[in-house]
């Protein structure tokens, strides 16, 4: 995904629309979700990982610290920082970081059955 976006952004972008503002002002968000990709995949693995587990509290709390921290996040960079979309796109791949970072240390905590 992340060479596709380097490499061809106009072209896979033109597969969705035939606007050429769009094309032209979305690579750098395709990037961004390229980027995205390498954090979320970890995320989806370690959780699922601590909620086979059982240590389905962990992954509650973490879900809604992280529904507060992104909705928090992103209205700052929006508004206030007025980033408008790409706020968005960073609170997103500042989310998915931290929950990466914040679950990757309870993954060795389960016990084998």
């Amino acid at each position: 995904m992340i060479v596709g976006a380097v490499l061809f952004p106009e072209q896979i972008l033109s597969l969705f629309t035939s606007d050429k503002t769009v094309i032209a002002s979305c690579g750098g968000y395709l990037l961004l979700i390229g980027i995205n990709l390498f954090s979320k995949s970890g995320n989806i693995i370690i959780g699922n990982a601590i909620r086979g587990s059982g240590n389905t509290k962990w992954m509650l709390f973490t879900q809604i610290f992280g529904t507060i921290w992104i909705v928090g996040v992103a209205s700052v960079l929006v508004f206030v920082c007025r980033l408008g979309i790409l706020g968005v796109f960073l609170a997103v791949l500042l989310d998915e970081g931290v929950r990466a970072l914040n679950c990757t240390p309870c993954q060795g905590h389960f016990e084998l059955v």
